[in-house]
C-alpha cells in the first residue's frame, strides 16, 4: 500500500554522539511504523538515506505537491548550527514545516539549543526515546492528521472512572475525544448525536466491561464504525466478555493490577504507566486507521473513475486529485477526507481548483444531524464547490468522466 499524501521527512542533528543516536531510533521507529500501517514494503525508505540537498537526494526535494518536513533532532546540551541548506525551511521563504526535538529535561533551553528563526515552532519533547516523536512527525508531514479524534464507548454503571480518566489523558494528549457523559447536552436527540459523532471520529475505542455486551448501543456502534471504515480496538478489562466480530489483534487487555489499589471497580483507575501505555495505543491506532482510510478513498475514487471509462486521477497539492472528463473538456479537483467535510477541506479545494475546473469535497457525510449537514450545504453553495458522501463515489466518478457535474 502506497500512501495517500506521500512526503519527504529531512533530519537534522547537532552532531554529537548522542543526537546521532536518537536520530537513528527515532528514523527507526518511524520506518518501522509506516512498515506496520503498510505504508513501505522495506523498512529502508523508498530513495535510501541521501542527505540534505544532495546530487543523490531523494527525487521527492523536486516534486512541488510533496510535503517536505524538516525534523530538527537535539541531544539537549550542544546547540544545533545554521546551515544553508535550510533555506527553503526558514526565512524568507518559510515553504516547507519545520519540528524540532529534544529531550523533555532540554525543555527550558529551547531557544538556546535551535537557530533564532526557530525559536517560533512548538517543538516535541520525548522523556523515554526519541521514538515518541513519531506521532508528530506523521501529522506534521501531513501523512496523518494534527488532530486526532477518537470515540470512547463504554458502559457507566461499570467503567465511568476508567472512560473519564482516559477521556483526560487523551486530550492532554491532544485528542478530541468524545464521552457522552460530557458531550451531549440535555434536549438533544441522543442517537443522533451519538451517530454523528461516531461519523467525526477517526476511531472508536471499546472498554470491555462484564455487561458491556448487554448495552443496546454496543451493536449498533461497532456496526456504524465497521460500515463506515473506522478504526477499531478494544481494552478488555479484567477477562469480560469480548465484542463479536472484533479481531483479537485489535484488542489489549487490562488486569486487576493495572489499576490503582489492585482492584477494578466503577470508580477505579488505571496506573500511570498503564494509561500511558493506552494513551500511545490509542495514537498509534489512530494513526494507522487513518491511513487505511486515506487509501481506501483514494482506491475509490480511482476505481469508480477507471470503470466509467475515464484516465486514473493524478495527485495535485495535498490530499487532492484532479479528474478529467473523456475529451479534456472539464476538470475536476476532488480533495478526499476521512472524515464529515469541513471548513478546512473546503479551504484546500478552493486553493488548489484553477477557475476552469469544479471543486468536489468528499467525506462521510450521511451520519451528520440535519442541522450540521445544512450547514455543510450551505458552505458547498457559498463556496460554490461539490459536496459528495464516500457512499457515492460510483455515481461520482461516472459524472467527471461525462463530465456532467
Amino acid at each position: 500500500m502506497a500512501l495517500a499524501d506521500p512526503a519527504l521527512v529531512t533530519i537534522a542533528h547537532c552532531g554529537t554522539t548522542a543526537a546521532n543516536e536518537y536520530v537513528r531510533k527515532l528514523r527507526d521507529a518511524l520506518a518501522g511504523e509506516l512498515l506496520a500501517m503498510g505504508a513501505m514494503a522495506q523498512a529502508t525508505p523508498p530513495c535510501g538515506l541521501g542527505s540534505l540537498g544532495s546530487a543523490t537526494g531523494c527525487h521527492a526535494e523536486r516534486e512541488p505537491d510533496c510535503q517536505k518536513l524538516l525534523v530538527m533532532v537535539g541531544d539537549g546540551v550542544q546547540p544545533l548550527a545554521d546551515d544553508p541548506a535550510f533555506a527553503p525551511w526558514k526565512p524568507p521563504a518559510n515553504a516547507h514545516a519545520t519540528l524540532p526535538v529534544l529531550p523533555i529535561a532540554a525543555e527550558t533551553r529551547f531557544s538556546a539549543l535551535f537557530p533564532g528563526w526557530v525559536a517560533p515552532y512548538n517543538g516535541v519533547f520525548w522523556s523515554t526515546t526519541p521514538a515518541e516523536g513519531v506521532a508528530a512527525v506523521l501529522a506534521v508531514a501531513g501523512i496523518t492528521i494534527e488532530l486526532p479524534k477518537i470515540f470512547i464507548s463504554y458502559r457507566q454503571a461499570e467503567s465511568a472512572g476508567l472512560a473519564i480518566q482516559i477521556f483526560d489523558a487523551l486530550g492532554h494528549a491532544g485528542f478530541d475525544a468524545f464521552l457522552d457523559h460530557f458531550r451531549i447536552p440535555p434536549g438533544v436527540n441522543f442517537q443522533a448525536r451519538l451517530t454523528e459523532q461516531l461519523g467525526d471520529k477517526s476511531m472508536v475505542l471499546f472498554l470491555e466491561s462484564d455487561t458491556f455486551l448487554k448495552s443496546p448501543w454496543v451493536t449498533y456502534e461497532v456496526n456504524v464504525a465497521k460500515t463506515c471504515g473506522l478504526g477499531l480496538h478494544a481494552l478488555n478489562l479484567c477477562g469480560a466478555p469480548q465484542i463479536p466480530g472484533v479481531d483479537s489483534a485489535l484488542r489489549s487487555y487490562v488486569e486487576p493490577a493495572d489499576f490503582e489499589g489492585g482492584t477494578f471497580s466503577p470508580t477505579a483507575q488505571l496506573n500511570k504507566a498503564k494509561l500511558l501505555e493506552v494513551v500511545a495505543l490509542a495514537r498509534r491506532e489512530h494513526d494507522r486507521s487513518i491511513i487505511r482510510r486515506q487509501q481506501i478513498l483514494k482506491a475509490a475514487l480511482e476505481g469508480a473513475v477507471l470503470r466509467a471509462g475515464g484516465a486514473l486521477p493524478v495527485p495535485i497539492g495535498s490530499r487532492a486529485l484532479q479528474v478529467d472528463s473523456q475529451g479534456g473538456g472539464r476538470s475536476y479537483v476532488v480533495a478526499l477526507t476521512p472524515r464529515p467535510p469541513d471548513l478546512p477541506d473546503f479551504y484546500r479545494v478552493h486553493g488548489q481548483a484553477a477557475p476552469s475546473s469544479v471543486g468536489v469535497v468528499v467525506g462521510l457525510s450521511r451520519l451528520m444531524e440535519q442541522a450540521s449537514h445544512q450547514r455543510l450545504v450551505w458552505l458547498a453553495g457559498v463556496s460554490k464547490l461539490e459536496v459528495r458522501d464516500e457512499g457515492d463515489m460510483l455515481t461520482l466518478g461516472r459524472e467527471m468522466v461525462q463530465g456532467l457535474l
